[in-house]
């Protein structure tokens, strides 16, 4: 009988470049996941442009809600609150 428990990859020889994850970004309008050399998300149709992933409607919420939260203290503080 032949024993396999020695069979085990050293950690040093684990090869994580076949990591799918790791190729791949968030369409800026969806959200879906794509590989990174991809030219047009295949849910959407966006077009993906690089340096732009996970910038979409996620991306444009934060600053959207910081400029209205300063327009809502500016009208508090001119109206004398």
């Amino acid at each position: 009988m032949t024993d396999y428990r020695n069979d085990d990859p050293e950690p040093s020889d684990w090869d994580d470049s076949d990591d799918s994850e790791a190729d791949q970004v968030q369409c800026p309008e969806c959200g879906c996941w794509v590989y990174d050399d991809t030219q047009k998300c295949p849910h959407c149709g966006q077009w993906i442009v690089p340096g732009r992933a996970l910038r979409g409607r996620r991306g444009r919420l934060v600053p959207a809600v910081v400029v209205l939260m300063i327009l809502l203290i500016l009208v508090l503080v001119l109206r004398g609150w």
